[in-house]
């Protein structure tokens, strides 16, 4: 119950979801495009933190494999699939 709630909470906060009392939350008009710039900003991110990882020594090939460990939908290894 605390992880729902503090999921919730993050929603309303960037804006993606309202909350109505009594009523519950409901998916705010426009909350595809908040998470899509959010998105686009997460990536800017990520392109300069692969840049400062790739200053240190880090391979291209050791960054994908991260990615693709990353994002794999293996839910037998313990891992969640979202």
């Amino acid at each position: 119950p605390n992880t729902i709630q503090k999921s919730y909470a993050e929603l309303i906060r960037q804006g993606v979801i309202q909350s109505a009392h009594g009523s519950g939350c409901f998916v705010k008009e426009g909350a595809k495009e908040i998470l899509r710039r959010e998105g686009a900003a997460r990536l800017e991110e990520l392109k300069i933190l692969v840049r400062e990882l790739h200053l240190t020594g880090v391979t291209q090939e050791d960054m994908i494999a991260c990615v693709r460990e990353a994002t794999r939908n293996d839910t037998s290894e313990g891992g969640t699939m979202l």
